[in-house]
């Protein structure tokens, strides 16, 4: 097949390589903007994410890009950039919309309810308007700890890290504890599962098809927990 050497991207490309001073004001700006969406996707793609922090985060990067009106003195550029910013909180933001499909609208809801196990975010919530029954497991039990749970909350959220909160507080919100444990746990990622197919793939190969399954799955789980 004859591939033409003039193609729209190449033309463009070409187009861009010629203003330098406009190329150079662009990937400044890229440098000096992607950095926050950048961190967002690195804070996703970490073993270290939260669920109940998932929520915030994107509605803070939201808020962020939507609020950058003024990114460059050229006029052109800066046009150029607001509509990328916009394209890129109306994305996000159509993942929170109430009108999506019901599937959407059950992840927002326990996304949006979940936020309750962290004690340093539960005392500015309202809790009358989140969905708390869109956790599953939160039940009448769950709910009656409720009222006990806010003041301890606001007392000790700064004095313990979160595993150390739910340690001590297991004895005084025994329903709540154990539906904290769960949720808080999950990761929002699916970066463990793909990286344990690439180290199946690294320990499984063609010079050793003839290893059975149990030897293949023990050496994967050593591959795959190699660094830590």
């Amino acid at each position: 097949m004859h591939i033409s050497p003039n193609t729209v991207v190449l033309k463009d490309l070409q187009k861009l390589l010629k203003d330098v001073q406009s190329l150079k004001s662009q990937l400044s700006l890229i440098a000096m903007h992607a950095k926050g969406l950048v961190d967002l996707i690195q804070w996703f793609e970490s073993r270290e994410v939260r669920v109940h922090q998932t929520y915030d985060k994107v509605a803070e990067y939201t808020y962020r890009a939507m609020a950058q009106e003024v990114h460059s003195t050229d006029a052109a550029i800066n046009k150029l950039c607001v509509k990328t910013f916009h394209d890129v909180s109306e994305k996000l933001t159509n993942y929170y919309n109430l009108d999506q499909c019901k599937k959407q609208l059950i992840t927002l809801n326990f996304l949006m309810a979940v936020r309750i196990f962290d004690p340093k975010q539960v005392c500015s919530l309202d809790l009358e308007a989140l969905p708390l029954y869109s956790i599953p497991g939160f039940d009448a039990d769950c709910k009656s700890e409720m009222d006990k749970y806010l003041p301890y909350a606001k007392e000790n959220r700064s004095r313990m890290t979160l595993n150390e909160f739910w340690i001590k507080a297991e004895e005084l919100f025994p329903n709540l504890t154990r539906t904290a444990k769960i949720y808080l746990s999950v990761v929002t990622n699916s970066v463990d599962a793909e990286r344990s197919v690439s180290s199946y793939g690294q320990v499984f190969t063609e010079q050793r098809q003839s290893m059975k399954e149990g030897r293949v799955n023990q050496l994967t789980m050593l591959e795959f927990n190699s660094n830590i």
